[in-house]
Formats: structure tokens, C-alpha cells, sequence
């Protein structure tokens, strides 16, 4: 939900209460349910590819919902005055043509709002425990996979990763869609997790899911076994999660044909 709730007060992507707003990609529709809250006589609608995870959404918040994705947003041009993307556009093949897809559906003026994993600066943070638990992941993924073959899956998953973890693609991507006054900021999350919290991202993962695909169930049992009792020995409990985010956020101009 940062892009809808979490940026400074001033930001232009800030929904007044009478606004139609687009999450695209909705997932579990965490953010389109806060955008719901903010926009209170408005209309918010979801939109994802999967099912299972539109059914996740309809679960969690009442909220209109439809099957779809970016590029072929089943909406006419100027519908909508926010939409949002929050860690999408990573895993469109063409990315400038999901982003021009996105801005087609935006009235002249509106916002358009996006996140993408990356940070503004070169500063470290103290991600240790972190990391640790992703190289015990990666390491036993290792025995049970080709992780040359599993890479390129993952790779061609979210061809984008981290091409946008530069702040200069993202707002390169953003101006060349065609908005305007485009604000870039980050942000850090940190908070205290249980292994088994944790472990359950990764397995929520892209990386997560091919594994299990791959493996079947019982492998994916055995699996899961070893990377829980490696990460018992290994680390405390909880661990400390960081991630961190870009924001971008720009205006549609008004002389910007759909």
C-alpha cells in the first residue's frame, strides 16, 4: 500500500475521496482496499491475470474486480484519475507498452503512481539476516534443481528486476510514457519477522512457485524441511526484514493523446 497511504503529504498521488482509482495487479488487493478507504465515494477496481489470486482479493476486501493485465486494460481511454502498479512492471515482457497502456486509461491530469525494488542511493543497509536466509534458500534449491535452468525461468519471469532498480531507467520509463512532473522517492522498510513469516514469502515467490511446479509435491515437502531446520540452526528467530522501494509517481499531460 505505499503508493496509495505512504508517501509525504503533498505527493500527487495522494486520492481524493471522490476519485476512480486502478490497481493493476491487485494481488490480494491490499492496495486496492486502502485506496477504497482513502477514496470513500469513489470507484476502485482491481484488476490480475490469476484467479486464484483475484479470489484471494475478493476475500480480503469488497472491492470491484476483473480479470485482466497490462498491455490490454479492458477500459476506454480517460477512465480513470489514479492509477497504480505497485511492483508490476518488472514482469511485463515490453514494459513501455504496458506503461502506455497505463496511461491510455488515465484522464488528462491524472496520476499514475508505480513501485519497483531499488533505493535512490548507493548506502548500505544492514540486511545481514536477510541475506543469510536467502543463500541457505538458494543453497538446498541447489540440490534439488539446476539453478542455470531455474535462473532463466526466473530471468524471463521479471525480465526487468533489476534494470529498474536504477532510479534513472524508472524515471526515464515514466517521462517516456508521457507524464509529466514525475517524482521519484524510496523508501525502507524494516521489521521483525518470524523464520516461518519469512520463509513463507519466499515460497509465495516467483522463485517459490516455479520450485514447487517443478519439484511435485513431495520434493517440495522435503524441500521446505530443510531450508525451515537449516534456517533454525542457522539464524534467530525472528529475523530482521529490509526491503527496499522506488516510488515513481507522474501526471498525464493534458495534451497527451490516448
Amino acid at each position: 500500500n505505499v503508493i496509495v497511504n505512504d508517501l509525504p503529504a503533498g505527493s500527487v498521488v495522494a486520492l481524493e475521496p471522490q476519485e476512480t482509482v486502478l490497481d493493476i495487479g491487485t494481488g490480494t488487493g491490499v492496495v486496492a482496499a486502502a485506496a477504497a478507504d482513502e477514496a470513500e465515494r469513489g470507484v476502485v477496481v482491481g484488476v490480475d491475470p490469476s484467479v486464484p489470486m483475484l479470489r484471494l482479493a475478493r476475500a480480503h476486501a469488497t472491492i470491484r474486480l476483473a480479470g485482466a493485465e497490462t498491455p490490454g486494460l479492458p477500459f476506454p481511454v480517460r477512465t480513470f484519475d489514479v492509477v497504480v502498479a505497485n511492483l508490476v512492471v518488472s514482469h511485463l515482457e515490453r514494459y513501455e507498452i504496458g506503461l502506455t497502456d497505463m496511461v491510455r486509461v488515465l484522464r488528462p491530469g491524472g496520476r499514475l503512481g508505480v513501485t519497483t525494488w531499488g533505493s535512490l542511493d548507493d548506502e548500505p543497509v544492514d540486511d545481514g539476516q536477510q541475506r543469510q536466509l536467502t543463500g541457505i534458500w538458494t543453497s538446498i534449491a541447489g540440490h534439488f534443481v539446476d539453478m542455470d535452468v531455474a535462473g532463466d525461468v526466473v530471468d524471463a519471469a521479471i525480465p526487468w528486476e533489476a534494470w529498474f532498480g536504477d532510479p534513472a531507467h524508472l524515471r526515464a520509463a515514466l517521462e517516456g510514457s508521457g507524464l509529466r512532473q514525475v517524482d521519484l522517492q524510496a523508501r525502507t522498510y524494516r521489521r521483525c519477522v518470524s523464520q516461518r513469516d519469512a520463509l513463507a514469502g519466499y515460497e509465495t515467490s516467483f522463485w517459490g512457485r516455479y520450485l514447487r511446479h517443478t519439484l511435485g509435491d513431495r520434493d517440495w515437502a522435503r524441500f521446505r524441511r530443510e531450508v525451515a531446520a537449516t534456517a533454525a540452526e542457522a539464524l534467530p528467530d525472528p529475523i530482521m526484514r529490509v526491503d527496499q522501494l522506488l516510488i515513481g509517481v507522474g501526471t498525464k499531460r493534458f495534451a497527451t493523446r490516448p
